[in-house]
């Protein structure tokens, strides 16, 4: 079974039930449901024979809906980044990994998915001091599971801070929010990241971080990479 994922976290995941995928067998092959070829007599795959062979896609059809039924639980559940285990004292959250947000204090109909494009767009804006680009507020919250409760370092940025791209926050607040943790710190004129100090409770919770004032109309914008040890 292939099949093809980027798919948006905040819909129904049943909607994308036989789309981009492909079901094979030694000499088979089924493609979105509506295209079968064989792979023996037509290696190229340009002629569609499941008008020839409905048995055949039938089978396959059924073998992928079974399969469908098993993989569709574990495709909604996130994966839980582990914070604060002693294997690793440092760990770095990118906008790649954000589920859609949580916070009900900021409600934004739109979060950045997996397109480093819109990584760079929101770079250049703020390079360019607000110049021609124009982005939207994008925002997001990690699945994480804090594995020992205490005091973390987090640290928000818009570009890690290893990029040769120097980005300045203008000024608003950092915010942070984790569990029943909610905290907040001014920015501080001229730099790129802001941190903060909490304390963390242990156990699964939706981590969440992002600047306030960033974008026009005062509008805010997740922090796109956050380092927490």
């Amino acid at each position: 079974f292939i099949h093809s994922g980027l798919w948006p976290r905040y819909e129904d995941y049943k909607e994308y039930k036989y789309k981009n995928c492909a079901v094979r067998s030694q000499r088979f092959r089924l493609v979105n449901n509506t295209e079968l070829h064989d792979m023996k007599n037509d290696p190229g795959e340009t002629t569609n024979v499941i008008d020839k062979h409905p048995e055949v896609a039938a089978g396959m059809r059924a073998a992928y809906d079974k399969w469908w039924q098993e993989v569709l639980p574990i495709i909604s559940r996130p994966v839980r980044t582990k914070l604060g285990t002693r294997y690793q004292k440092k760990t770095r959250l990118s906008c790649l990994e954000w589920w859609p947000t949580t916070t009900e204090q900021v409600q934004i109909d739109k979060y950045l998915g997996t397109h480093e494009r819109d990584i760079k767009k929101i770079a250049n804006y703020f390079i360019e001091d607000g110049g021609p680009v124009e982005i939207g507020p994008y925002m997001g919250s990690w699945p994480v599971d804090v594995t020992r409760a205490g005091k973390y370092k987090i640290t928000l940025r818009i570009l890690p801070k290893e990029a040769k791209e120097k980005v300045v926050l203008r000024r608003g607040d950092a915010h942070i929010i984790c569990g029943r943790t909610n905290a907040s710190k001014p920015i501080p004129e001229n730099v790129g990241s802001v941190t903060m100090e909490v304390e963390l409770e242990k156990g699964p919770a939706e981590l969440e971080c992002w600047f306030s004032n960033q974008l026009p109309d005062n509008k805010p914008i997740g922090a796109l990479y956050v380092d927490v040890e």
